[in-house]
C-alpha cells in the first residue's frame, strides 16, 4: 500500500510538473516566466538550445532592423569536428566606411562619480561553484589576419598586466613588435621616474638629441598651484570622520574635480575625480590618525588643502 501511494504522490508530481510548461508553438515552450526555445524547462528567463552540427557555425541569435539584412548583430557558437563550441558575437555591415561591431558604455552625467571603467571586462575561471581568476592565461587578445602568414596577434593583456602591441607573450609591462612607437608631438615625450623619486621627460629637440627635464610625477600635484579660491570654497566633514568623508564644492563652480588623500608622510593613499557639487568617499578602510585632503580642479588649480582625522 505504501508503494502504491508513493508511486501516486511521484505521478501527481510529476504530471504537475509538466502543467507548469506551456507550449507556445513547435519547439518555443513558457515557463514561470521563463522563455524556452528548444528547450522546454528553461533555467533563465531566455534559453536557446540548438542541435549541434558538424562545422557549422550555429546562428543561436540575430538581430537586425525589418527588411534590413545590410547589418545585423549575431550571436552563436561556433562548431568544429570534435564538436567543440566557441560563443561568439558577429557584427556584420555592408555600409561603408561604418565598424563592423560597436561597443558602447555609459552612465548618467550625475553618476558619473565612479572611477570604474565605462566598459569593463573581466574572465574567470570556474572551479566547481567557486569563481577564480585566471593564471597563465591570456586576459585579452585581439588577433588580426596577414596573407601568406595567417592569423597574427594585434593586441593582447596577459595576467599580469603586460601587454604586447603585436606580438602575443609580452615579456614586459610594454613589448612592441614590428612596429614604431611615434611620438609626434615635440613637447609631450617620455617620462621616467629616477631613484630619488623625481620624475623626468624626455624630449627630442630638432637636432635629434634627447633632453630631460625635471616634472611633477604624474597623479601628484605641486604644492606651488595656484590657489583660485580661499579654502571656503570646499567643505570636506565630518572632522573627526569615521565610515564616510563628504566633499562639498560651493555651486558646483569646477564641474570636475579631483580628490586626493595623503598620509602625513605625503604618501597618496585615495584619489578619484567627481562631478557634482558633493561627493562620498568610503573612509571605513582607512587606519586611524591624521590625512590630507587636496581638491583639484581639472586644469590642475588647486582648489582647497584641509586636514581630517580618521578616529
Amino acid at each position: 500500500m505504501k508503494r502504491i501511494i508513493s508511486l501516486s504522490v511521484l505521478l501527481v508530481a510529476t504530471l504537475w510538473s509538466f502543467a507548469q510548461v506551456d507550449t507556445i508553438s513547435t519547439n518555443i515552450y513558457q515557463k514561470k516566466g521563463r522563455l524556452g526555445i528548444g528547450i522546454n524547462n528553461p533555467s533563465h528567463l531566455l534559453s536557446i538550445f540548438g542541435s549541434p552540427e558538424m562545422n557549422k557555425k550555429e546562428e543561436l541569435a540575430k538581430f537586425s532592423l525589418q527588411n534590413d539584412t545590410s547589418s545585423y548583430l549575431l550571436i552563436g557558437n561556433s562548431t568544429y569536428n570534435n564538436y567543440y563550441y566557441v560563443p561568439s558575437i558577429k557584427g556584420f555591415t555592408m555600409m561603408p566606411n561604418q565598424p563592423g561591431l560597436v561597443l558602447r558604455g555609459m552612465v548618467n552625467l550625475s553618476n558619473d562619480n565612479s572611477e570604474d571603467a565605462l566598459i569593463h571586462i573581466t574572465p574567470y575561471v570556474l572551479d566547481g561553484e567557486n569563481i577564480l581568476y585566471p593564471q597563465n592565461r591570456h586576459y585579452l587578445g585581439i588577433q588580426g589576419y596577414q596573407t601568406g602568414t595567417g592569423e597574427k596577434s594585434l593586441f593582447e593583456i596577459d595576467e599580469n598586466g603586460y601587454v604586447g602591441i603585436g606580438i602575443d607573450n609580452p615579456q614586459a609591462k610594454l613589448q612592441v613588435s614590428d612596429g614604431d612607437i611615434y611620438i609626434s608631438d615635440i613637447e609631450k615625450g617620455i617620462i621616467m621616474k629616477s631613484p630619488d623619486g623625481n620624475c623626468w621627460r624626455g624630449v627630442l629637440d630638432n637636432s635629434g638629441n634627447l633632453s630631460f627635464t625635471q616634472i611633477d610625477c604624474p597623479g601628484s600635484y605641486s604644492t606651488n598651484s595656484q590657489m583660485i579660491k580661499s579654502s571656503n570654497s570646499a567643505t570636506v566633514y565630518p572632522n573627526p570622520a569615521n565610515e564616510r568623508v563628504i566633499i562639498t564644492i560651493e555651486n558646483n563652480a569646477f564641474k570636475v574635480a579631483t580628490y586626493i588623500i595623503s598620509d602625513m608622510s605625503g604618501k597618496k593613499i585615495s584619489y578619484g575625480e567627481f562631478r557634482g557639487n558633493t561627493h562620498e568617499i568610503d573612509f571605513s578602510s582607512f587606519n586611524s590618525g591624521l590625512y590630507i585632503v587636496k581638491i583639484i580642479d581639472k586644469n590642475e588649480n588647486l582648489i582647497s588643502t584641509q586636514k581630517i582625522v580618521k578616529k
